[in-house]
């Protein structure tokens, strides 16, 4: 599948990013896509892409409300550069929602517990 994806533009690096977004994509995560973007706006989004493969903090204090913060790395958790999601178990039945029902990387981690869900 990176096959179709390498344009002989890339360079090595570059490919390599493409293939690991290809393996997390086929691994079920959601990777932001943008058609039609320049260089810099693929680099922005291998760059969100690669943040969400892995929270950065978990608060894990409510087993049935888990908080994911997704930032880059060394962000302040009283930054608004951070892109959380809220894991609610009910039952038998999880939902993941996300701060404000927006996938944009502009909340506030410590405000994790105020913010609305969607």
């Amino acid at each position: 599948m990176s096959n179709l994806l390498n344009h002989g533009n890339l360079g090595s690096e570059s490919q390599e990013i493409v293939d690991a977004l290809v393996y997390l994509a086929s691994e079920g995560f959601n990777i932001p896509v943008a058609p039609a973007i320049n260089q810099t706006q693929m680099q922005e989004s291998i760059e969100k892409a690669v943040i969400l493969a892995k929270p950065i903090q978990v608060d894990s204090t409510d087993p049935n409300n888990v908080y994911l913060g997704y930032a880059p790395t060394g962000s302040a958790t009283s930054a608004a550069v951070w892109l959380i999601q809220k894991v609610v178990t009910t039952g038998a039945d999880t939902a993941i929602l996300s701060a404000n029902g927006s996938d944009a990387y502009n909340s506030i981690y410590d405000n994790r517990a105020a913010l609305t869900y969607s």
